[in-house]
């Protein structure tokens, strides 16, 4: 039976170089000077198997093992001179360094395995590359691991960058930084923000009619507060949903210009007349019916571990300074909590 791996076009040729070189050394051909020719493809066919058995023994490739096998792989493509890159790690097969280039990586990855197989130590390992060539990063975890945290806390510290690294977790207030995730962007932007707060209304008229207020009514109180040049934070929102004194003053501290005239139009729709007489005021039972919703779910912000994070003038964590200026941010969301 013939061996499989000897199946080849250069494998049937070395066979035959070696039968000639057994030839040459039959007594027909003893004393004949032009039989030793017939050595010099032996020697090169028992070379050609000799290297293929070798190299095959050599392989760490193995493509019919159904656990631990492996594949042989693809191509590498080096980085190319001045672009950098990062390094993933090596090939299992020959150990070739797998580098992939900047622009390469601004790409979406994704990196999948079951747990325990080294999706985080790998995530680590491209972050301290990061860190050493003085680069950024904003490390959102789904879980709260201490661990990682500590590593890139060191990671920065070893490498003279430990005041530029931050950490959000509002399950743990006291060892967290500061932020204020509603403070940054137009008003637009932020009433955009806080209405995924609130469940879609695709298919509920009624509930879209909240929704659409409250969209109406965070984007004029925001855009006053920027022109009043106010700093805010969800507690300052909640009580402006809900409380017709606060809307007071801060109509009194808008100065003159369109935001001021967007506002008192939001205002008169909620003004009304006392029912025993006197002067035209919010209707506070309105106000609440209106945009009640949407004051609750702010105040779940506002209050508890969240507030002692997200209550602040002076957040500690500025995502675009972080991103500009090449910081970094590890992010501890409770998710399996």
């Amino acid at each position: 039976m013939l061996n499989k791996n000897l199946m080849g076009r250069k494998d049937a040729w070395a066979l035959m170089a070696l039968a000639g070189g057994a030839a040459a050394s039959s007594p027909w051909f003893a004393g004949n000077p032009e039989a030793l020719w017939l050595t010099a493809p032996a020697l090169a066919g028992g070379s050609w198997l000799g290297w293929k058995k070798t190299s095959q023994w050599l392989s760490r490739i193995n493509t019919e093992a159904r656990e631990n096998f492996i594949l042989p792989s693809d191509p590498l493509y080096p980085i190319t001179m001045g672009h950098g890159g990062i390094r993933l790690g090596y090939t299992r097969d020959h150990s070739h360094p797998l580098d992939v280039e900047n622009d390469l990586i601004m790409r979406h990855t994704a990196i999948i395995g079951q747990s325990g197989v080294g999706k985080t130590t790998l995530g680590e390992f491209l972050l301290w590359q990061q860190i050493v060539r003085n680069g950024g990063f904003i490390f959102i975890d789904a879980k709260l691991d201490f661990d990682t945290r500590n590593k890139l806390a060191y990671m920065m510290e070893i490498t003279g960058r430990g005041d530029q690294f931050y950490v959000l977790n509002v399950s743990d207030p006291e060892n967290s930084n500061t932020y204020n995730p509603i403070l940054d962007g137009d008003q637009d932007e932020v009433a955009s923000r806080l209405l995924n707060l609130l469940p879609s209304a695709e298919n509920n008229p009624g509930a879209d009619y909240y929704r659409q207020s409250s969209n109406y009514a965070l984007t004029v109180l925001v855009g006053a507060m920027k022109a009043a040049n106010m700093r805010y934070h969800y507690g300052d929102l909640t009580i402006l949903l809900q409380s017709p004194r606060a809307l007071a003053e801060l109509e009194r501290m808008i100065p003159p210009g369109p935001e001021r005239a967007t506002f008192q139009v939001f205002i008169d729709q909620y003004k009304r007349k006392p029912p025993g007489g006197g002067p035209i005021q919010i209707d506070l039972n309105q106000l609440k019916q209106v945009l009640g919703g949407m004051s609750g779910r702010i105040a779940q912000f506002a209050q508890g571990q969240f507030g002692k994070v997200f209550n602040t003038y002076a957040p500690e964590i500025d995502l675009f300074d972080i991103i500009i200026n090449g910081k970094g941010l590890y992010v501890m969301l409770p998710t399996m909590a």
